[in-house]
């Protein structure tokens, strides 16, 4: 009987552990992809006020 529990506890832990991992995974993934979408942003922007500021001295 407390091998079988000892045995289930184990498991336990490791399916805990898989579900940690993939959830810290996951996290870094998106954040990640949150900061390359925040970057892409800024990028963006930064382009429009320079195309703005070339356009605006062309007219």
């Amino acid at each position: 009987m407390y091998m079988q529990f000892n045995k289930f506890n184990k498991t336990l832990w490791q399916v805990i552990w898989k579900i940690k991992k993939s959830l810290i995974f996951s996290m870094v993934i998106i954040s990640h992809v949150h900061s390359l979408l925040l970057v892409r942003y800024v990028i963006i922007h930064m382009l429009q006020d320079v195309l703005k500021i070339y356009y605006g001295y062309q007219y």
